[in-house]
């Protein structure tokens, strides 16, 4: 039998296969047009006029319209894209927004990234670094100085508000505390007492 060369109806659900999706084309006149998939888990294709095919998901939270580029069709397989979908779809049931996973993901990273900028550096110079204290990963104390006296604390804040960034300046707090803590190391051992700089993730939101 001829291979068919239709390209699919666009105002139906398919069931989404190799070929159809290379028959997938863009309406003219239209920036882009989705082909959705039979399997009703909120799978679409997305085609550009330039031949561009992708994989996304679309689905509705609290009248909204939620829609996520899960990837190229030449990178993902129809079944992968499907378990994506149904992935996120079990999420948006759930009444969570995938898309705030992602940006909690994002804080969390740059969190990782400011802690370990602020250990390495104090372990460069010569602290003790304790990390992951209390149980959190990012979370950290660096000791120096073992003398009778005082203990002189500084504490160091590096974590962000979403949607502000270092509104409160905990960018600037954290690379002062630095400063502070490089300075007295310097001279802790002619002075009594004991050095500790205490990083503490989370400030505003834990």
């Amino acid at each position: 039998r001829a291979r068919s060369t239709t390209a699919p109806d666009l105002t139906k659900p398919c069931n989404l296969t190799v070929a159809t999706i290379e028959r997938l084309t863009c309406p003219p006149g239209k920036s882009q047009a989705f082909l959705r998939d039979a399997d009703g888990n909120g799978l679409r294709v997305r085609v550009t006029p330039t031949g561009a095919k992708s994989f996304v998901f679309e689905q509705s939270l609290k009248n909204q319209t939620i829609r996520r580029t899960i990837g190229d069709v030449r990178a993902w397989s129809i079944e992968g894209a499907r378990a994506e979908a149904n992935r996120l779809r079990v999420l948006l049931d759930g009444g969570t927004d995938p898309r705030e996973l992602e940006r909690q993901r994002e804080a969390e990273a740059e969190e990782r990234k400011a802690a370990a900028l602020l250990t390495d550096k104090l372990a460069a110079h010569g602290f003790e670094v304790e990390r992951g204290v209390a149980g959190i990963e990012t979370a950290f104390v660096g000791h120096a100085g073992d003398n009778d006296g005082p203990t002189i604390a500084i504490v160091a804040e590096y974590d962000a508000l979403r949607g502000l960034g270092h509104a409160c300046g905990h960018n600037l707090i954290g690379t002062a505390a630095l400063g502070a803590a490089w300075a007295l190391n310097e001279v802790i051992a002619e002075l009594p007492g004991r050095i500790r700089m205490i990083g503490t993730p989370a400030d505003e939101g834990g």
